[in-house]
């Protein structure tokens, strides 16, 4: 008898050192990505491409990070698959052809959160910020403990930006046979 408890004890220890160990792997995986920096280069084609780390979150974890966010756009944490957030910078100088009917000089200064815009004689400065928010997520049927006819995935684009419309937006989910 003495026997089996130390065996049974010796598999359960083994058990949750593994599952402390997995929990390690996670953790030091999360603070890598969040340590690391954004990497931008140029795809064969010419367009710009970014690329970063991957943080793998619990539903917890996800309950407290993303929890305004989620409400906002009526998603439980339970439900997420995937959170993306994505801040972008456009900037551009445009030459402007102008005709002086007299000598004063023209200037013009527009700021706000998102949009910065400077124009003086002969140009114009146009600085746009943008901050959009990816949610993939599904939703299943519950009783008690059981779980049954998974519904088709969703997701859902948040965009902060007042003066940017989302126009095209495509999700594509991998099965595997």
């Amino acid at each position: 008898m003495f026997l089996v408890a130390l065996v049974l004890l010796a598999i359960l220890s083994i058990r949750r050192n593994r599952e402390q160990a997995c929990e390690i792997l996670r953790l030091q995986s999360n603070i890598e990505a969040l340590q690391s920096d954004i990497k931008t280069y140029k795809s064969k084609d010419g367009k710009n491409v970014s690329e970063v780390k991957v943080q793998t979150l619990t539903a917890n974890e996800v309950k407290e990070i993303l929890k305004e966010e989620l409400a906002s756009i009526n998603v439980k944490s339970k439900d997420v698959h995937s959170a993306t957030k994505i801040v972008e910078e456009q900037k551009a100088t445009v030459l402007l052809d102008t005709v002086f009917i007299c000598d004063t000089v023209f200037a013009m200064n527009y700021k706000d959160p998102w949009l910065d815009i400077t124009i003086s004689k002969d140009t114009a400065n146009i600085h746009l910020k943008d901050s959009i928010l990816v949610v993939s997520y599904a939703k299943t049927r519950r009783f008690l403990w059981w779980k049954w006819k998974r519904y088709s995935g969703k997701t859902s684009v948040k965009n902060y930006s007042p003066y940017s419309t989302i126009t095209t937006l495509e999700a594509v989910e991998v099965v595997k046979n």
